[in-house]
């Protein structure tokens, strides 16, 4: 008699964005071939295999090392899988991907990744999400593989959000440096006129003859 299947592993995992709003994060998720500048801490590389930019088929090739215990001693592995794109929504802000090769184990496994906002009254912040459902994947226990997705979703938060808090900054003080700039040009153009008048005001000698 066969075994019994194994239920699916399902995860709905979240990090939240403080500053930066739905439509300023998504261009960061939907940069598909890029994972590792927005995770650093976390991915090794990632980089285009195949497909075409933005279009389902493209597939995506990313690294990182985990440090457990393998082959029966704590040690570090450097663990890679090819994503390939199913379905991106830019109005939904959300893209689907499913795992193909991979040196993990996985056997099956489609995930999710999409930004929204907070709350409907919230004009600022918003929440990433990245839930998946997928095989179980021998060697690893269902939280310990939650965890590792959530490493990489958490850091990619932080840089997202440091990236796009320091864009605004930089605009910001460019805004108020033009501003001050503007003001003292208005100072200086009020003086101006100011001493034209007062020239214009003054009496001249009458002649000598």
């Amino acid at each position: 008699m066969a075994a019994p299947a194994q239920p699916k592993w399902v995860e709905n995992l979240t990090a939240e964005l403080v500053i930066p709003t739905a439509e300023e994060a998504w261009p960061f998720l939907e940069d598909y071939c890029n994972l590792h500048k927005f995770a650093p801490d976390v991915i090794d590389t990632s980089h285009h295999v195949e497909g075409i930019c933005n279009q389902p088929g493209l597939v995506r090739y990313c690294a990182a090392t985990a440090t457990r215990v393998w082959d029966g001693r704590l040690q570090p592995k450097q663990l890679w899988v090819h994503e390939k794109l199913i379905k991106i929504d830019p109005i939904k802000k959300s893209l689907s991907y499913e795992v193909t090769e991979n040196n993990v184990g996985i056997k099956t496994l489609v995930g999710t990744c999409s930004a929204y906002p907070i709350s409907k009254e919230s004009k600022q912040g918003c929440k990433l999400q990245w839930s998946f459902v997928a095989d179980p994947i021998p060697g690893w226990e269902q939280a310990e593989f939650a965890s590792f997705i959530q490493a990489m979703l958490t850091s990619m938060a932080k840089n997202i959000e440091d990236t796009i808090t320091a864009k605004k900054k930089k605009t910001e003080d460019s805004k108020t440096l033009s501003s001050v700039a503007k003001s003292i040009e208005d100072i200086l153009t009020a003086e101006k006129k100011k001493t034209e008048g007062l020239k214009a005001e003054d009496p001249q000698p009458a002649p000598v003859y």
